[in-house]
């Protein structure tokens, strides 16, 4: 069957492969934990996972993206268990899906299927930048969620805005209805000055780069925050490494943001406190349980009135 007529089945398709590149900085550990995130979306979207398959490679092959080799190899895998369709993690140029297409006699679904595009569509856009400059002429303050996808960050968000804990936004496709920004009233706080906290796309590891990449809405709503929370999922077993990947990226955006930046770590109730990354302030919270929310909320309001 034609390449271009095998790009309509991945939808419809119910035997699945999963296939990722390994950069060599990365540990085993990466690969299973990206490979558990996508299987238990498609999972619940219907699928099988038949296999799991990982290439070591500092960058994608030019024309296929895997090796050729690999790719021939995963054939024969996929013809063996009847997959279907191969779950790609991660972005190829569309000669390359065409040309890896072509080797696996198959469909390739890539990470625009459950991944933020990072591109704000303009009028988007425009709308939220009007939206900021009206409320900080009216003398609102504003405080930015930021972190890796799956993070917590929405979870703390309900816990320290009194809002309905909203749906899993990772991967995308599982809430497609959320808006990928949300903004409410940080709680607490006795003058008259408001304080809005919003929630932002996480950031998506990119195996091609090595390195996160960090959503246009998040970029947006930082660069006119008085304050950012850096949201870390505290379980993970690397998240003391995740942190200051995250913290080198966010200082490099645009010269770094004006906002003081402020370590939030999540899942208190499962991990011990001794975390952190480099000198900035950091917290450590539970936005499930509510452990140390009041205290985060009462140090927000602090440091608003001294800024």
């Amino acid at each position: 069957m034609p390449a271009r007529l095998l790009r309509d089945r991945p939808v419809r398709a119910r035997r699945v492969a999963l296939v990722r590149l390994r950069r060599p900085d990365e540990g085993p550990w990466a690969i299973d934990a990206a490979f558990d995130a996508l299987e238990e979306w498609l999972t619940a979207a219907g699928r099988s996972v038949v296999y799991r398959v990982w290439q070591r490679r500092r960058a994608p092959a030019p024309a296929t993206y895997l090796g050729r080799g690999k790719a021939l190899q995963l054939r024969a895998l996929c013809d063996l268990g009847g997959v279907e369709t191969v779950v790609l993690d991660g972005t190829p140029t569309p000669a390359q899906r065409s040309n890896l297409e072509a080797l696996l006699g198959r469909p390739v679904a890539d990470r625009s299927m459950w991944a933020p595009s990072g591109a704000m569509p303009p009028a988007a856009s425009r709308t939220r930048t009007l939206h900021r400059r009206a409320r900080r002429a009216r003398g609102t303050r504003s405080v930015v969620l930021v972190g890796c996808a799956g993070a917590g960050k929405s979870t703390l968000f309900a816990a320290i805005t009194r809002a309905p804990r909203p749906a899993a936004a990772w991967p995308a496709p599982q809430n497609r209805g959320r808006p990928a920004v949300m903004t409410r009233r940080l709680r607490g706080g006795t003058g008259s000055r408001s304080v809005l906290l919003t929630d932002t796309p996480g950031l998506v590891w990119s195996p091609e780069r090595g390195s996160w990449i960090l959503p246009a809405e998040a970029r947006e709503e930082s660069r006119d925050a008085d304050f950012i929370l850096h949201v870390i999922d505290g379980s993970h077993p690397e998240a003391r490494r995740r942190a200051c990947q995250v913290a080198r990226l966010l200082r490099s955006e645009d010269g770094g943001p004006s906002a003081r930046v402020v370590q939030v770590w999540t899942q208190a109730d499962r991990v011990g406190t001794d975390r952190g990354c480099g000198d900035e302030a950091r917290w450590i919270v539970s936005g499930r349980t509510g452990l140390g929310c009041d205290e985060l909320i009462a140090h927000l309001w602090s440091a608003m009135e001294r800024h």
